[in-house]
């Protein structure tokens, strides 16, 4: 990611790294390193980080999967001729409490999940 150091003004691309890496590391402190290996806090850079999302909306298809855990396909699956349902594309799997009504028989229903931050 882009940072600004503070003392200098200078732009540069940072990675952030484990706390626990460092020695003496302060508690709960963020802590990034550049292309030369030179070590920054977090309060010595201004991280160019992008505006958060208000919500995030997923919408498909909810099924158990072979495994009889209910999962969001983004795709549509869909039946062959045999009965079995391919699963193919992006998936999610959600918790069993979340959808009790959804067995392995069920056909899959489409469904919008809304995660919105507090």
């Amino acid at each position: 990611m882009k940072a600004k150091v503070i003392e200098t003004g200078e732009i540069i691309d940072v990675v952030e790294i484990p706390a626990f890496t460092i020695e003496d590391a302060i508690p709960f402190a963020r802590y990034f390193v550049d292309i030369n290996n030179n070590l920054y806090d977090e309060t010595q850079l201004e991280l160019d980080t992008p505006e958060k999302p208000k919500e995030v909306v997923l919408e498909g298809w909810i099924m158990r999967d072979d495994n009889y855990i209910p999962c969001l396909y983004l795709n549509k699956p869909t039946c062959d001729e045999d009965g079995d349902w391919d699963l193919t594309g992006e998936s999610y799997e959600l918790s069993r409490k979340l959808f009790p009504d959804i067995t392995s028989e069920s056909e899959p229903k489409k469904y919008r999940i809304t995660i919105t931050p507090l």
